[in-house]
């Protein structure tokens, strides 16, 4: 089960993030790259944007996955090692 209350944290910084890029994207892309504050806030709420939707994937996979206990994953891995 996805916690809602994580889901509705990392929704929010992504949408924080990318509004925050809206507002100080310049008009122009010569104006965008002469100015390196405005480049710095990009790149920088970019990452953010990126790692709260990883952080959301790795949190649904988490939940998605299969619990070990079951059967067939005994079937299928036991005896195995990461290598084979």
């Amino acid at each position: 089960m996805v916690d809602s209350a994580l889901l509705a944290a990392k929704v929010a910084a992504v949408r924080d993030a990318t509004a925050r890029v809206r507002t100080v994207l310049p008009a122009s892309v010569e104006a965008f790259v002469a100015d390196r504050t405005t480049r710095e806030v990009v790149t920088l709420n970019i990452f953010v944007a990126i790692q709260a939707c990883l952080d959301l994937a790795a949190h649904w996979l988490a939940c998605w996955h299969a619990p070990l206990d079951l059967p067939i994953y005994h079937r299928y891995y036991s005896g195995k090692t990461w290598r084979q």
